[in-house]
């Protein structure tokens, strides 16, 4: 099997620039940006299509993507033509009801929406601006508006908010077309020690207290059927939260299975490895350069646990395909 035939998750990321500032993310600390046209974006998407199969997962990201709406639409209208599941990675700030409409009406599959306690005090903080509002209008607008995109809220567990999670997926479990998943907490993404990749420095002021977290995921397992994180992967993240070392167990699979494209243009296996090539090159003859193979190997002596995210879990994508 080449290595082509083994991607499963393409990140389509058009910017890293955002207007948020979470505790558990430091994109939005980058300076500096350079972001390609849409022109380019739509040759990139061009040349997926001729590579990859429409069964490939393929998750905008960023960043806030929406920072450059009309570009993201053209975007998905591209993506669309061909892949089978797209979903849209957002904030909710500058999604307004014509944006809705304008992704319901090119065949955007699923909104991921992070929204994190019903304590307006609690979500703000941990999103570093008061968006508590924001969130709750997008939710109105899209049982409103009746949209046929599946909304998918990402709940990042913390001690901030972990006793105030069942309440918020009992405030979700009766709304149409409202699915949700769980984020583990990672290493700040995009901090200077992220891109040391022989060790770790999670963030303990955030970290849950382990019997919390044991009967928080005991309750969850009843609510299955509408939680788009599989079975396994929730165990998996519930020993993750008991000892962290534990995801070390874990065979990574960005190396093979990811491919994300960088808002240059480039792309590399992993977030937090170089780029190997151009998106607008020969995929195939970059997925089995050297520079490929040796980044392969660096990710397999890897010690960060961020492989406990959602990127090395194919059943994940399968069940997010439902």
């Amino acid at each position: 099997m080449s290595y082509l035939d083994q991607i499963f998750y393409i990140a389509v990321v058009p910017t890293w620039k955002c207007n948020f500032r979470c505790k558990a993310c430091f994109r939005w600390k980058i300076k500096k940006h350079y972001d390609i046209p849409v022109e380019k974006w739509l040759k990139i998407i061009r040349n997926l299509k001729r590579n990859f199969s429409s069964e490939v997962f393929v998750e905008i990201d960023g960043g806030e993507p929406l920072i450059r709406k009309a570009d993201v639409i053209k975007i998905v209208k591209e993506l669309k033509t061909h892949f089978k599941r797209v979903v849209l990675n957002t904030n909710g700030s500058l999604l307004d009801e014509k944006t809705l409409r304008e992704l319901d009406k090119n065949g955007l599959d699923a909104i991921k929406l992070s929204f994190y306690s019903l304590n307006k005090k609690t979500h703000n903080y941990l999103r570093g601006v008061d968006c508590y509002d924001i969130v709750l209008s997008v939710i109105k607008k899209h049982q409103q508006l009746n949209s046929k995109i599946e909304l998918i809220i990402a709940i990042l567990v913390t001690s901030k908010n972990i006793d105030g999670v069942p309440a918020l997926v009992k405030f979700l479990l009766p709304l149409k077309r409202v699915n949700f998943r769980i984020n583990p907490l990672q290493e700040n993404f995009f901090s200077k020690h992220a891109f040391n990749h022989s060790s770790v420095m999670l963030p303990k002021n955030l970290w849950p207290a382990k019997n919390k977290t044991k009967k928080l995921f005991r309750w969850l397992g009843k609510h299955q059927n509408r939680l788009k994180t599989s079975k396994e992967h929730l165990k998996v993240i519930e020993a993750y939260y008991q000892n962290p070392k534990s995801s070390l167990k874990i065979s990574c699979g960005v190396s093979t299975g990811s491919l994300i494209i960088h808002p240059s243009g480039g792309i590399s296996l992993c977030y937090s490895f170089p780029q190997i090539g151009s998106a607008l090159g020969n995929l195939k003859k970059i997925l089995e350069s050297d520079k490929a193979q040796k980044q392969r190997k660096a990710i397999g002596n890897c010690k960060k646990y961020c492989r406990i995210l959602t990127c090395s879990f194919v059943d994940q994508f399968k069940k997010n395909k439902k």
